[in-house]
């Protein structure tokens, strides 16, 4: 019986260390810098469907709505439909409530008088119509981030449309303002990277605005990862009001210093 062929030393060693690279686990990428740019593109907005509780808080949405026959110039009626929501938080240990944004009813009637100068024969609409709504975007500690949907039509070729995202801080009940969270120098590297997305991206004149810091300061919303990571995001309304459902978004990776979780209340 031949003698088997037993492999050196050395070829064993290159072996076991072969084999343990192969089963080795894949480096983890590094994480991205603080207030780095991860992302710049124009879409369609979306958002999450369940409001997310926010520091001991539940979110909740009242609706309210008007139907009003309004009477014309020389005869006839016209109609306004008008809509809108109370967003709130509640403490259900406590029940005390702390309304972010309340329905605006005085808005129906303001519609029912702007509608009273038309006539029946003009070929002008006689049907105007007015809705707001809230839908969730994000949180992180204490910070709530919700959109605001809006759409009218008074008369013309198409309704106007538009969106706004604000942030609320549930301590207070208060919009806040990105830079009322970063330091100075971190909110204009912000700014100067949206500016650089926007520069990139093509066909994205209806979302430069003319204060670029001021719509920075206002359009941002906090995100929390499924790893528990915050994230920036900056969501620029096209300023073109047939265009409502875009948005030019940039998320950013948020600073790791304890000062800004501290504001988040982390």
């Amino acid at each position: 019986m031949p003698t088997p062929i037993r492999p050196s030393s050395s070829q064993t060693v290159q072996r076991t260390a072969a084999a343990s690279q192969s089963h080795a686990p894949a480096k983890a990428r590094p994480a991205p810098a603080p207030l780095s740019l991860e992302r710049a593109k124009v879409a369609e907005w979306s958002g999450r469907t369940t409001w997310p509780k926010v520091g001991g808080f539940t979110v909740s949405t009242t609706p309210a709505s008007r139907k009003l026959e309004v009477p014309l110039q020389g005869g006839g009626k016209g109609t306004v439909d008008w809509s809108d929501e109370t967003l709130s938080l509640k403490n259900p240990k406590t029940g005390a409530t702390v309304v972010l944004e309340r329905a605006h009813p005085r808005e129906a009637a303001g519609l029912a008088e702007l509608l009273k100068g038309e006539s029946a024969d003009s070929g002008m609409p006689t049907a105007y119509d007015s809705s707001r709504s809230f839908s969730p975007v994000g949180s992180a500690g204490q910070m709530l981030s919700a959109r605001e949907v809006v759409s009218s039509f008074t008369g013309g070729a198409h309704p106007n449309n538009g969106t706004q995202v604000r942030t609320y801080d549930a301590r207070t009940g208060k919009q806040v303002k990105l830079d009322q969270l970063l330091t100075p120098v971190q909110f204009q590297k912000v700014v100067a990277g949206v500016k650089q997305g926007l520069d990139k991206l093509e066909d994205v004149d209806s979302f430069r605005p003319d204060n670029l810091s001021k719509a920075v300061r206002e359009n941002f919303a906090l995100v929390t990862d499924g790893h528990g990571k915050v994230h920036i995001e900056v969501l620029l309304p096209s300023y073109v009001h047939a265009m409502g459902g875009l948005e030019a978004q940039f998320r950013f990776a948020s600073p790791d210093d304890a000062a800004f979780r501290a504001r988040l209340g982390l």
